[in-house]
């Protein structure tokens, strides 16, 4: 899978996870998802050029990280992608 496609995936879930399913996106060095979650505004961090052969496994590793750092009741199927 393409660097571009896992990112537009990761966004794509913290979208619908997000309270009101909006988040905010900025770039300046790396891509920033920032989100309503619990009612707390809390951001993720994309590479926005990759060049490391595993970052599937570390993009997955750190989203599932920050997913249950959430104080939301929802269950998610691993793995996301």
């Amino acid at each position: 899978m393409k660097n571009n496609a896992i990112n537009r995936k990761v966004i794509a879930l913290l979208k619908e996870v997000s309270d009101d399913n909006q988040v905010w996106i900025t770039q300046r060095s790396h891509i920033k998802v920032v989100g309503n979650y619990g009612g707390q505004e809390r951001t993720f961090m994309l590479s926005s050029s990759p060049t490391n052969r595993r970052y599937l496994h570390a993009v997955r590793s750190r989203l599932k990280r920050f997913l249950q750092s959430l104080d939301i009741q929802q269950e998610f199927e691993y793995p996301f992608f």
